[in-house]
């Protein structure tokens, strides 16, 4: 009867450590923005010190503040949070999706930075991981 609780014991300690659980991707988890360039130019965040982006684990993609209190007032009237879809095309490509079910944005690494470009405007956001 002991081996029968060790087995078990065992076996669900061995189930519940498995790292293949569908969600180890690197992007999954919340960036928030540390550089922005226009055009190719550099340019002052403004407001994006105070939000972040999430890429969840069931494909959505939001946003949110870092910390409410601290968000000046100006940041919090301009703030528009929706909610959309990511999927990953290739090792370093994701795409992220409008309600239209079209591509809007599009975010790759560089080391250990997440760049999201916009695909209709020349804007690049740099992130780092929160």
């Amino acid at each position: 009867m002991k081996n029968l609780y060790a087995l078990v014991f065992i076996s669900i300690l061995v189930l519940s450590c498995s790292s293949d659980n569908g969600n180890d991707d690197n992007i999954i988890g919340k960036w928030q923005i540390i550089e922005r360039y226009e055009s190719g130019v550099s340019v002052d965040i403004g407001c994006g010190e105070y939000f972040y982006n999430e890429f969840n684990s069931n494909h959505n993609f939001v946003g949110g503040y870092i910390d409410f209190d601290s968000t000046p007032i100006d940041c919090k009237e301009n703030a528009n949070f929706t909610s959309e879809k990511w999927s990953k095309k290739s090792d370093n490509l994701y795409e992220i999706y409008n309600s239209l079910n079209e591509v809007r944005l599009r975010a790759y690494f560089e080391g250990e930075n997440l760049v999201i470009e916009f695909v209709e405007l020349p804007y690049r956001l740099v992130h780092k991981k929160l």
